[in-house]
This record gives C-alpha cells, sequence and structure tokens, in this order.
C-alpha cells in the first residue's frame, strides 16, 4: 500500500502521569496497573512536531529515550507546551536530587521510589540479558565482536 508519506498509525489514548521524576504510562484512567516501564525524566528528551510547512500538526511532541520514541498528542498548543515545561521542570529536579541540592516533594516519594523500583528492575533485567549473550553485539572495524568475545565477519 502507497502512502506517500501521508499514512500515520492509529493513536490509542493513553494517560501519562508525571510524578516523582518520572514520566508513568496507564492505559486509561481507570487503571491501576502501568503499562510498561516508568520512564525517567532526566533520561528523556523532548521535540515540537511540527508538519512539513512548519506549522504545528496536531500538537504532537515526541518523548525520546534511548530505548524508544513516543509520539504524544495533546488538545491545544496550550496544553502540549504545559507538558513539555512539567517534563523539563522535573528533568532538572532529577539532576539537583542526583547531586544532591534538591528534596523531593513528600507528596511524590511514593511515585519516586516506584519509579526507582521499576527502572531498577528494568536494568537488572537487561544485565542479566548481556551477561547470557542474548541482547547484543558490539561492532568494531568491520567486524562484529559477540559478548562472549567470538570475531565474527573479518575478511
Amino acid at each position: 500500500r502507497l502512502c506517500a508519506g501521508l499514512c500515520r498509525p492509529k493513536w490509542q489514548q493513553r494517560l501519562f502521569v508525571l510524578a516523582g521524576t518520572f514520566l508513568f504510562r496507564f492505559k486509561g484512567e481507570n487503571s491501576s496497573a502501568m503499562k510498561g516501564v516508568p520512564i525517567p525524566c532526566e533520561s528523556v528528551t523532548l521535540d515540537v512536531v511540527t508538519d512539513l510547512d512548519g506549522s504545528d500538526f496536531g500538537y504532537e511532541f515526541k518523548i525520546r529515550t534511548l530505548r524508544k520514541t513516543y509520539t504524544v498528542r495533546s488538545e491545544t498548543a496550550e496544553e502540549r507546551a504545559e507538558w513539555i515545561r512539567a517534563i523539563r521542570a522535573e528533568t532538572k529536579l532529577a539532576v539537583k536530587l542526583r547531586l544532591g541540592h534538591a528534596s523531593l516533594n513528600p507528596q511524590h516519594k511514593d511515585a519516586y521510589a516506584a519509579g526507582v523500583g521499576g527502572w531498577e528492575k528494568r536494568l537488572s533485567k537487561d544485565a542479566a540479558e548481556a551477561e547470557s549473550g542474548t541482547e547484543m553485539a558490539m561492532v568494531s572495524g568491520g567486524a562484529m565482536v559477540t559478548p562472549g568475545g567470538s570475531v565474527l565477519g573479518m575478511a
């Protein structure tokens, strides 16, 4: 099927909650279970999505992490700007917390603990996969070096 750049994925409404320097995703307002891994604000970059002519396209913005990019749509430009400001403020707070130059809002301590716990669980899983050699290989000078040290593809 030809789309000529006009096809867009089907939008799924999700609830994002920003608390304790983490972004939490839920399927909806009535969901009690978090969807995926908490996103630490200190590890995201934000981009406003514009149309080809430079105008705003559906008040979208992208939340980029090392693993994944989330395209988010707001109902208004003001709402989008508010989300971006809030995420950037939490990013600054996360850095200050790490350096010991700030303290966490007591109302967000549980959310922060849940975010750290979920993130550390994911990092532990990634480390275990890397140790077992199932995850990644490094590419070096045209050859691939597997985690076990085997060299593949040398001519």
